[in-house]
C-alpha cells in the first residue's frame, strides 16, 4: 500500500476510536450514539490522514527526485573527468614523444658509456680472476690425490666384499 492509504487508515481508525471512546465517556445513553460519533471522527480521522499522506508521499517523490538528479549530476562529472583525461592525454602526446626524441641520443651515449665501464670492468678483473683460479687448483690437486687414494681403497674393499660373498 502507499503512503496516502496507510495514512487514510490510520487517521480513519484513530478518529474512530477518539470520537467512540469520548462519547461513551461522557455517557452518551445509547450506543448507536456512540457509534455516530465514532463515524463522524473516523471520517474526519480519515480526511486528516489522507492530507497527511499526500504530504508524506509528496515529500517523498522530492526526496526520490533529489537522489535521481544527483546521481545523473555524478554521472555527468564523472563522463566530463573522462574527457578531460582523454583531452590532457591527447595535448601531453606531443610534448612526451618531443621529450622521447631528444632523451634518444642521451640514453645512446649512457649505454655506450655503460659498456665502457664493464668493459675496463672485465679488464681489471681477468688477472684477479685468473690468481683464484690457479690458487683454487693449487688446493684441489692434493685433496684430489687424497679422493683418488680414497676411490682406490673403497674399490679394493668391494672387492674383497664380493670375491667374499661370491665364495
Amino acid at each position: 500500500m502507499n503512503k496516502v492509504v496507510k495514512a487514510l487508515l490510520v487517521g480513519a481508525i484513530g478518529g474512530g476510536a477518539i470520537s467512540w471512546y469520548r462519547a461513551y465517556k461522557d455517557g452518551e445513553p445509547s450506543s448507536d450514539a456512540a457509534m455516530t460519533a465514532a463515524k463522524t471522527g473516523a471520517a474526519y480521522g480519515a480526511a486528516g490522514g489522507l492530507v497527511v499522506g499526500v504530504v508524506l508521499a509528496r515529500r517523498s517523490k522530492a526526496k526520490r527526485t533529489k537522489k535521481v538528479m544527483a546521481q545523473a549530476r555524478i554521472r555527468d562529472l564523472a563522463g566530463q573527468a573522462a574527457a578531460a583525461a582523454v583531452a590532457a592525454g591527447e595535448l601531453a602526446r606531443p610534448a612526451v614523444e618531443r621529450a622521447i626524441e631528444q632523451a634518444r641520443p642521451h640514453v645512446a651515449e649512457a649505454g655506450r658509456k655503460a659498456r665502457q665501464y664493464a668493459e675496463d670492468a672485465a679488464k681489471r678483473a681477468a688477472p684477479v680472476i685468473e690468481k683464484a683460479a690457479e690458487r683454487a687448483a693449487e688446493q684441489a690437486r692434493p685433496l684430489a690425490k687424497q679422493a683418488e687414494r680414497k676411490v682406490v681403497e673403497v674399490g679394493h674393499f668391494a672387492a674383497d666384499r664380493v670375491k667374499a660373498l661370491a665364495a
